[in-house]
């Protein structure tokens, strides 16, 4: 019996490892395949990595070597940290070719590795968040076959090491909140908030999550009584919320230090950018002159009701590419809803019996969903706020980092169901239902890349390919 559970175990970690180089492979593909500048802003954002290329140093955020037409302001007033890795994939690579078009696959690289790395942290994190592995699969691919998601893990952005420090941080919140915050887990979550501070501001959700999360960890009634009364949980809190800091603060620190030296003291860069703008963009470009809801003296209800935001939003939440030109068939997106809708509906009104659980474990458990649904409402706001308020961007990826706590939810429905289903006709009979959602992303995963990514490109590709990818 041993033996049979130890080839199990194996099989199952040949599957995972078969899971990621195919991803991988998946993700090179995609991005070989679609042209470039086809994605949003990659045109704009690449200007940095060419710059950084060009001149071996870190641009200023209104260097006229990387400002965006019409916009007078530049994505460098933000963390570029994703283009730096970029910089120097594409250094490496113009060591032994000069092609252009592999050039550009080149910068894509950093992204497509961000996206392994997440996929493979995630599995890691899925094990830990559920006992059946049907059910820690089905959260994985929710994660890591959702379109949208795989085609931030395409192109030139941010958005992926987002996405991928999320991952890192739910994963430490886990760690923490089970065993306890020993030095390796406030290394791991230092390195997540640090990375994720590098990213995009519309994730820093998770940050402001983090120090809630971890300082309620130590306040807990159980946890605090076990260290002996509040002030030594003070001291230990205190002394491993330094390590947390210090090395979230080696890799992002250097950043916001030097922004407020450039910007005097405008250490996150956004009012010098809007400076920039409303100095240098065209007319009706200029944030004082934008014609925005909130400029306009709309309220945010209206936005909403006289709009299509929501259904938009939903829709490239799913999946659209390009600059939202290119979009799933039709159906596509209704199935999709169905699938996540049903999970996320079935975690919320299926009642399991709650077993073992004392006291500080229903502490951590309300402090872990807090932290999770917090991260859910925060980019949405932020989203919804920047539409109102800056430029309407209806756009699904602003959104995108509430997607591993979304799908953890949309998962533990489905095991909720499962599990049912097991204690009336047996657990074989309860996996299938996991199991069969997993094929069903499988398979739409598998008709998007086919019917929307390989249709629309592989003409252009193959011409290229013909032409010795110059």
């Amino acid at each position: 019996m041993k033996g049979l559970q130890i080839k199990r175990e194996q099989c199952w970690t040949a599957f995972w490892m078969l899971f990621l180089i195919g991803l991988f492979g998946i993700l090179v593909f995609w991005s070989m395949l679609q042209p470039f500048g086809a994605p949003p802003d990659e045109n704009e954002r690449f200007k940095i990595v060419n710059y950084l290329v060009s001149h071996g140093r870190l641009p200023h955020g209104g260097d006229p070597e990387i400002m965006i037409d019409g916009w007078g302001f530049s994505y460098g007033f933000q963390p570029i940290l994703p283009y730096i890795i970029d910089a120097v994939f594409l250094k490496l690579f113009r060591l032994f070719s000069d092609s252009v078009y592999l050039s550009y696959v080149a910068v894509r690289f950093g992204s497509v590795l961000t996206g392994v790395i997440m996929a493979a942290v995630v599995w890691r994190l899925s094990v830990r968040l559920f006992q059946g592995k049907w059910s820690a699969a089905l959260f994985t691919f929710f994660l890591c076959l959702w379109p949208q998601a795989m085609f931030m893990h395409t192109y030139v952005n941010v958005d992926s090491m987002a996405l991928m420090s999320s991952a890192v941080i739910v994963y430490a919140w886990v760690r923490g909140l089970e065993s306890g915050w020993d030095k390796r887990t406030c290394l791991l979550l230092g390195v997540g908030c640090g990375l994720c501070a590098m990213s995009y501001y519309n994730a820093y959700g998770f940050l402001l999550c983090s120090l809630l999360l971890f300082v309620g960890s130590y306040m807990l009634g159980g946890p605090r009584e076990a260290l002996g009364g509040t002030r030594q949980a003070a001291g230990k809190m205190v002394r491993r919320g330094l390590v947390v800091f210090a090395v979230a603060f080696a890799i992002a620190g250097w950043w916001f230090i030097r922004n407020a030296m450039l910007y005097d003291g405008d250490f996150l860069g956004l009012a010098s950018r809007k400076a920039y703008a409303e100095q240098y963009a065209v007319d009706h470009l200029k944030p004082s002159q934008a014609p925005t809801w909130h400029n306009a003296g709309f309220s945010l209800i209206d936005m909403l009701m006289q709009t299509d935001y929501i259904l938009l939003v939903a829709k490239s939440f799913v999946g659209m590419f390009e600059h939202m030109r290119l979009p799933l068939p039709d159906w596509m997106y209704p199935v999709y809803w169905v699938i996540l809708g049903a999970g996320l509906l079935a975690a919320v009104a299926v009642r399991l019996p709650k077993e073992g659980r004392d006291r500080a474990g229903r502490e951590k458990a309300l402090l872990f969903h807090g932290a999770m649904l917090l991260c859910i409402v925060i980019p949405n706001f932020l989203g919804l706020w920047y539409s109102y308020d800056t430029n309407y961007q209806p756009q699904g990826r602003y959104v995108l980092p509430m997607l591993v706590p979304l799908m953890y939810y949309a998962a533990r429905g489905y095991d909720k169901i499962g599990t049912l289903v097991s204690r009336r006709f047996g657990q074989k009979i309860g996996r299938l239902v996991p199991a069969a959602v997993c094929l069903m992303l499988i398979v739409l995963a598998f008709l998007v890349f086919k019917d929307v990514i390989f249709t629309k490109y592989y003409y252009n590709f193959s011409l290229v390919r013909a032409g010795g990818f110059q």
